[in-house]
């Protein structure tokens, strides 16, 4: 495998690839037949290197037949995802080569802004940032006369923002009604203003209370969003490009004005969490509900099925297992994860339940869940 498209400066520490297919760990040959069969394998390999060509991989002879593997490279510069398909009839084989070139150049950075393509992505607690894409121009501070001035960001690839810079990061809150946003700007939200007359007809106005004026519907074409307030003289935010002024109005009649775009990098939420203390993998759900692993004792398995990961921790010896499901890779710190446990010790239920929780931090492939309250699970994707 042969690593292009990363950035300048980048220097490789570790790729991972994670597939639907288990492709490392243990499996059993069938010897009434020629077939392997899983036997706690993971989805995820972990390769430490420097290599960005020629980076040498063994694993085991699978159908990878019209399957998608996620790329992850950790780098100097931060970490970058890309979800690579596999052609129809894909498959490693025993006794031979694949050799294969994934391009970086627009994958995605771990932690940064990356472009709304559909509404359904848009979660409350997101961290935003409102964007004129083709002039690299972001929502900046509060103007004279209720206009936002437009500040500069670099774009990756038009779809990834790396640093917000003097951008106004706005948390995403729900609305008034069902199905509406509002922006929240420090302790007031972005709305539109009634009335009309002059210039200010068009103000972008800081709101403290949350109001129809400061709630948006908000659609997405192409990448291109339709922004409008429930209420208010004119009610589409956008940019007006003569003067790089973010504002309100019809622009669907005015020429002058263009669509904008919305950023979003998974935020924090509304409630202050508490990071979990412990570093072992395992569950940590109260006294009598904690688990860890132990080394030389247990087997852990990773596996995806769909993009979702199942964490598995087995004790062969008592046959106690612990299933831990519901983590996707798309998930950034801040994000809400729901999370299903499933855990026996031999016949004994020991728990079957569902949370919601946060993503409280990563760490390479180190992922901690938590609810906020120092209850939560560490687990490896």
């Amino acid at each position: 495998m042969s690593l292009t498209g990363l950035p300048t400066g980048a220097t490789v520490s570790a790729v991972e690839l994670t597939t639907t297919t288990p492709i490392v760990g243990d499996w059993y040959w069938n010897t009434s037949g020629t077939s392997i069969e899983d036997y706690g394998a993971s989805s995820t390999l972990t390769i430490t290197t420097n290599r960005t060509s020629d980076i040498w991989f063994a694993c085991a002879p699978v159908s990878v037949d019209n399957q998608m593997m996620t790329v992850t490279v950790t780098t100097n510069l931060g970490t970058y995802y890309k979800d690579v398909a596999f052609p129809e009839g894909a498959s490693f084989e025993a006794g031979k080569a694949a050799v294969f070139t994934v391009d970086m150049s627009d994958a995605t950075k771990a932690g940064g802004f990356t472009l709304v393509t559909d509404a359904s992505q848009l979660q409350e607690g997101d961290d935003i940032l409102i964007v004129y894409r083709s002039g690299s121009k972001a929502l900046g501070n509060y103007n004279n006369g209720g206009y936002r001035n437009a500040v500069s960001v670099s774009i990756e690839n038009n779809n990834t923002i790396t640093s917000s810079g003097n951008a106004t990061v706005l948390k995403l809150c729900a609305g008034t009604a069902e199905g509406t946003w509002a922006f929240k700007d420090g302790n007031n939200y972005l709305a539109s203003r009634d009335g009309s007359g002059g210039y200010i007809y068009y103000a972008l106005l800081n709101s403290s209370t949350l109001t129809n004026n400061a709630s948006w519907t908000v659609s997405v074409d192409n990448g291109l969003a339709t922004i409008q307030a429930l209420a208010g003289g004119c009610t589409y935010l956008s940019l007006y490009s003569t003067s790089n002024l973010f504002l309100c109005t019809y622009y669907a009649s005015e020429s002058n004005y263009q669509k904008v775009s919305l950023y979003r990098r998974g935020g924090s939420g509304s409630a202050a969490l508490v990071d979990m203390e412990n570093s072992a993998y395992g569950c940590y759900l109260g006294d009598n509900l904690t688990r860890t692993v132990t080394a030389g004792v247990d087997q852990v398995t990773r596996s995806y099925n769909n993009g979702v990961l199942t964490y598995t921790i087995v004790n062969p010896d008592t046959l106690e297992e612990l299933e831990i499901t519901g983590y996707t890779k798309a998930k950034l710190k801040g994000d809400a994860v729901t999370i299903n446990v499933s855990w026996h010790r031999d016949v004994e239920l020991v728990l079957n339940a569902t949370y919601t929780m946060t993503v409280l931090k990563e760490e390479g492939a180190k992922v901690w869940i938590g609810d906020g309250s120092g209850k939560g699970f560490i687990i490896k994707k």
